[in-house]
């Protein structure tokens, strides 16, 4: 995962501020002090001034029961110039000055346009920051290690009830187990401001020294569910958001082959239009919070039906089931809080929402 921060700062005229070169480098072992590049750079400070035409790569390591904290301090001013970093899953994020504009290169994860000194954290394994300037720009980063959470973890399974898990107001470790495997599906509180989901780290199996998969940040921004490869995973909030970002875990088998199957992630107390382009097979939106949900409007195949269930989508779960042909008439339909599964049968479908309290 490629990792470029971002920050729109006011760059400072060449003649007040001297600019360094980007060196290379390499950390083959942790540091219990934080490592700061370049050296002479605080968090404190503005970024430090970079000459044009640099490029280099800063790597260093995450061990085993250790976590990375990475803050970066940037600014591009060319469309050319971008930051990025490849995570200790292989996934990339690139930081450019504009969405717009093309980037040929590594296999692109994500895209992001702007970035503030809000922090990172990354599991076990090998972090590459990737540093590309045409013009001149600003960069500084600051990397501690730390050790995961002591203490006995949650351990937890999940089966027909699906769990719905405050991911990140505190601080925890846990393991959640399911026959088939777990569905997770994110749901922050603000889902246009969700830097909160960085902290929560998931890996595969048991401990926090399983296969590392993702932030539940990326996760979310990948807006796809993620399927477990074992029966377990492992879940690890480092810093306390204080905030009621959620997140939904399922039994695998109950929801995938729904496809496209999405969260209905809409600001509180709004109305939103959401469109699933399904195929011959089932798609669905999934809804986690305490707000009702009001489908003003709704368009499916006249062959098709929508199913609204109660929690995973099971036939003990299941509420109703409404034809396409009648559905419209019967509108409005109204639905409480909890975990509630809008499933239609095939076709493409568009429905308009209204959460209230």
């Amino acid at each position: 995962m490629y990792l470029n921060l971002l920050v729109v700062l006011t760059f400072i005229g060449s003649g007040a501020v001297e600019s360094y070169v980007c060196t290379s480098q390499y950390l083959s072992k942790i540091d219990p002090n934080p490592y700061y590049y370049p050296s002479t750079w605080m968090e404190s400070q503005p970024a430090p001034m970079l000459d044009n035409n640099q490029t280099c790569d800063i790597v260093f390591q995450v061990p085993p029961g250790y976590y990375a904290k990475v803050i970066i301090s940037s600014a591009i001013q060319d469309n050319a110039s971008h930051f990025g970093v490849v995570d200790t899953a292989n996934k990339y994020y690139l930081f450019v000055l504009f969405f717009e504009n093309p980037y040929i290169g590594w296999s692109l994860d994500y895209r992001i346009n702007h970035e503030t000194q809000d922090p990172w954290y990354f599991s076990n394994g090998q972090v590459v920051i990737i540093v590309n300037t045409v013009s001149p720009a600003a960069f500084g980063l600051k990397v501690t290690w730390q050790q995961y959470p002591s203490g006995t973890p949650i351990r937890s399974g999940v089966g027909i009830t699906p769990l719905v898990l405050n991911a990140t107001k505190d601080v925890y470790s846990a393991e959640f187990s399911a026959v088939t495997g777990l569905s997770l599906t994110a749901f922050p509180v603000e889902p246009k401001n969700y830097l909160s989901l960085r902290s929560t780290l998931i890996s595969e199996g048991d401990s926090f020294n399983g296969k590392f998969v993702n932030s539940l940040y990326g996760l979310f921004y990948s807006q796809k569910q993620y399927f477990s490869k074992s029966t377990s995973i492992y879940i690890v909030n480092v810093a306390a958001s204080g905030v009621a970002d959620h997140l939904l875990l399922q039994e695998s088998a109950f929801v995938r082959n729904i496809k496209p199957y999405e969260g209905l992630n809409c600001p509180p107390s709004s109305t939103c239009t959401k469109q699933l382009s399904g195929g011959k097979t089932s798609s669905g939106l999934v809804y986690v919070g305490s707000q009702t949900q009001t489908i003003l409007d709704i368009f499916i195949d006249w062959d098709a039906t929508l199913s609204v269930y109660f929690g995973s989508p099971t036939d003990t779960n299941l509420y109703n089931t409404y034809n396409g042909t009648t559905i419209r008439s019967l509108l409005p339909l109204k639905y409480y809080s909890g975990v509630t599964q809008y499933i239609v049968s095939s076709g493409n479908s568009m429905m308009t929402f209204k959460f209230a309290d």
